[in-house]
């Protein structure tokens, strides 16, 4: 297969004709506003775009993430710091800044409570066709990442250990290879939420992330933000098996293991039916499910 073929697998009929609905009406509802228009602004007149602009647009946002620039205008001039003959040869920078300014993804109909109204029915379209045309190995990443954002937004959150130390927070479930099978985006804490019982939020998260791999021995990798005792046990359950760090403070954690006083280089672990425990200088180093 061809990369666009690979790409319309994923970003099929249906992400497409999203993206054409929405764009087009949210387009002509800046149309119809009340505020001031100059003679030249690009809101005075709006000509609904077709799918070949769409794809075109799609194409130079691609290729623009590869190409750094002070604004995006530059990308469609002649100087010749910034000159790249696609560009313009593809759409005017005029149309070009005119499709950003209307690109949406908000269907007709859509809950205005969930903070991710804007990117939710697009999101779920494009989860469902990533997992629909690839099976993955046994062997699955599970962690965090951030895209960098420092724009307005009630959700943003700052990690100072991150690249991107300002940005829109992801939990993803990968394979080895890096291959994104599921993902949640943060967005903030929900009040409304009743509080968790026997399942903390975090393991909530954790079988969500995995729900459609559950039942299928499929081993997870994680660090200690997710890992527990208890979630372990869970997913042995599910016949998922699970390797990665676990805090000290965690509960249900083997005592003889955490108080143990060990030397440089030294190490204990202790093992049940189902989990062992190993312990490196003194700290819990790792957890795997039989």
């Amino acid at each position: 297969m061809s990369p666009i073929d690979v790409f319309r697998q994923i970003w099929n009929n249906d992400v497409m004709n999203l993206l054409l609905t929405s764009t087009n009406t949210y387009g002509a509802k800046l149309l119809n506003t009340n505020r001031p228009k100059t003679r030249n602004s690009r809101s005075r007149e709006f000509k609904p775009i077709t799918e070949s602009e769409l794809n075109k647009f799609l194409g130079l946002c691609i290729l623009q993430g590869m190409i750094k620039v002070p604004i995006i205008r530059k990308l469609f001039s002649y100087n010749p710091f910034y000159y790249h003959p696609i560009f313009l040869h593809v759409l005017s920078g005029r149309r070009f800044e005119q499709i950003l300014r209307c690109f949406n993804a908000t269907p007709a109909v859509f809950d205005e409570q969930d903070r991710l109204h804007k990117v939710r029915s697009l999101l779920d379209l494009v989860k469902q066709n990533s997992n629909s045309v690839y099976s993955p190995c046994e062997a699955l990443s599970l962690d965090e990442s951030m895209l960098l954002f420092r724009g307005r937004l009630v959700f943003r959150q700052y990690i100072k250990n991150k690249k991107s130390k300002y940005g829109i927070k992801f939990y993803e479930l990968t394979t080895h290879e890096g291959y994104i099978l599921n993902l949640e985006i943060y967005h903030g804490r929900d009040r409304n939420q009743p509080k968790p019982g026997k399942t903390s939020k975090t393991e909530e998260l954790v079988l969500r992330l995995l729900g459609p791999y559950l039942n299928k021995g499929h081993h997870v990798y994680m660090d200690n933000f997710y890992n527990s005792v208890s979630l372990s046990s869970k997913l042995l359950t599910y016949k998922t098996h699970s390797t990665g760090t676990l805090r000290v403070d965690r509960r249900s954690n083997p005592a003889v293991v955490i108080n143990k006083k060990l030397r440089k280089a030294e190490h204990i672990w202790r093992k049940n039916k189902t989990l062992a425990y190993m312990s490196v200088s003194g700290r819990i180093n790792g957890m795997y499910v039989r």
